[in-house]
């Protein structure tokens, strides 16, 4: 359990560390979005890697005009996976279990609301 834990915590500071030291603003390398090149539209993390690599620099400003969304999915996944690290196989399926469809609809619904709004406006 602890080992999951610390591997999570390994790999997200990787990730991190790769989004930190290659700028996305400008590496032709990262690929581009799918939805996007078939659509035309932003999908709702179109923009989330730059967002993250800025915040990362404290660029707190550009960060929000890339993708507001992520910047709020960001610190609620860290919060659910460390508070999911702490818990015990038989705590986390009562966790999820009490998690209604209210939750699941209205995440759904923002998402969905946000990609609208922000190919329109």
């Amino acid at each position: 359990m602890r080992i999951f834990a610390l591997f999570t915590l390994f790999f997200i500071g990787a990730l991190a560390a790769a989004v930190m030291f290659v700028d996305p603003h400008t590496d032709a390398l990262l690929p581009g979005c799918v939805f996007r090149s078939l659509t035309g539209w932003y999908c709702p993390l179109c923009g989330g890697m730059r967002a993250v690599h800025s915040l990362l620099h404290g660029d707190l400003a550009r960060a929000v005009s890339e993708n507001l969304m992520v910047l709020l999915i960001v610190p609620l996944s860290a919060g659910a996976l460390i508070a999911d690290s702490f818990l015990r196989r038989r705590e986390r399926f009562d966790a999820l279990r009490r998690m209604n469809k209210g939750f699941f609809i209205g995440a759904a619904g923002l998402t969905v609301l946000y990609t609208v709004l922000r190919n329109v406006l």
